[in-house]
């Protein structure tokens, strides 16, 4: 969230957003995310988020997280991430993991090495992070990286409201031509469905098809075509610079895949990632209308309140506190007294 700090300021979701999400998911290909520019669905996820900031939330359970990044010049949004509280629960959360076996028979000297797909059902699961997009306007200057972690300044916030684990799921490899080898090879002949349709039917409706209609048995690499072989655990070429983010976050892949396209899944330890163990928090000692430039120190900013707020921009650190001037602060709807979270900039 670069150039101007108070340009772009990331928030929570609010019902005047309904109409305002829906151009801007509108610009996305359906090849790249989950989130649907259908205004039901998306006003469904409003109101879940909305549920999900009441104060009186103790533990993880089904709360869903959902901010966007407004541009506050031109009044509009530019992107979107989510972190969604727990997987599982009321909808059981499903991926295919990937087993490795080896098998012997020592008077012929064979030994062969198969690996197969495994249904796994989690009812009960970790965090997870999710629906982050960036509209193509305003990618580069580092705009991505930070929508992406702020995310781990609002969990450090409020660490009683997330699990001790957290993972994300990638989107996995569609061709240019819209073909998306790993269902073909697998899905359509469980579903009789195209991947698109059934992929949306399962973002913004029920989940229990997936129970009813995939299969029960182990599914053998070997035997899949080639094409599909070849694109397990890897992620959509658009999302391949979101994966590299959580890499450096010291997130790591877990053998588990996306039942539709195989895309890969990732995990970490909320507590150990490099941007939740880096930002520190400071005290607002004093606002100003400008400083010195020189005296400065950049990164990303967020309040530490539930109506969160985070940006891209600078203050001036003594000890515990910090400096900040007047349009940071009140982009962060801070004043003296109230602390912020600050995660310097890295190269």
């Amino acid at each position: 969230m670069s150039g101007n700090p108070v340009n772009l300021v990331l928030r929570p979701v609010v019902e005047d957003d309904l109409k305002p999400l829906l151009t801007l998911l509108k610009s996305i290909p359906d090849s790249i995310t989950s989130l649907q520019p259908d205004p039901e669905y998306l006003e469904k996820r409003i109101h879940q988020s909305l549920r999900s900031l009441y104060p009186v939330v103790t533990e993880p359970g089904d709360e869903k997280y959902f901010f966007v990044l407004e541009d506050t010049v031109k009044g509009c949004l530019a992107g979107t991430c989510a972190i969604y509280a727990r997987t599982g629960g009321f909808e059981p959360f499903y991926t295919y993991e990937i087993i490795e076996e080896v098998r012997q028979y020592k008077p012929l000297d064979i030994e062969t090495r198969l690996s197969s797909l495994r249904l796994r059902t989690e009812h009960e699961g970790p965090s997870e992070l999710g629906g982050l997009f960036l509209h193509s306007d305003y990618r580069g200057g580092g705009n991505g990286g930070a929508l992406s972690r702020s995310r781990f300044l609002f969990a450090k916030s409020f660490p009683e409201r997330f699990t001790r684990e957290v993972m994300a799921e990638f989107r996995g490899v569609v061709t240019e031509q819209g073909e998306v080898p790993f269902w073909d090879a697998v899905g359509r002949h469980f579903f009789v469905r195209d991947f698109f349709s059934l992929d949306q039917y399962s973002a913004v409706a029920r989940k229990d098809f997936i129970h009813d209609l995939m299969p029960r048995h182990p599914l053998y690499i070997p035997l899949l075509p080639k094409k599909a072989q070849r694109v397990i655990g890897k992620p959509h070429p658009a999302t391949e610079p979101a994966v590299h983010v959580l890499e450096k976050e010291g997130f790591q892949y877990i053998n588990q895949v996306d039942i539709f396209d195989a895309g890969p899944i990732y995990q970490a330890v909320f507590s150990g990632t490099k941007s939740y163990r880096s930002a520190c928090e400071y005290r607002v000692q004093e606002i100003v209308n400008e400083t010195d430039e020189d005296a400065l120190q950049h990164g990303l900013i967020a309040n530490t309140k539930l109506d969160f707020r985070a940006l891209s921009g600078a203050g001036k650190i003594q000890g515990e506190s910090i400096l900040l001037t007047r349009e940071i602060a009140d982009a962060l709807q801070v004043e003296p007294g109230e602390n912020v979270l600050f995660l310097a900039s890295t190269k």
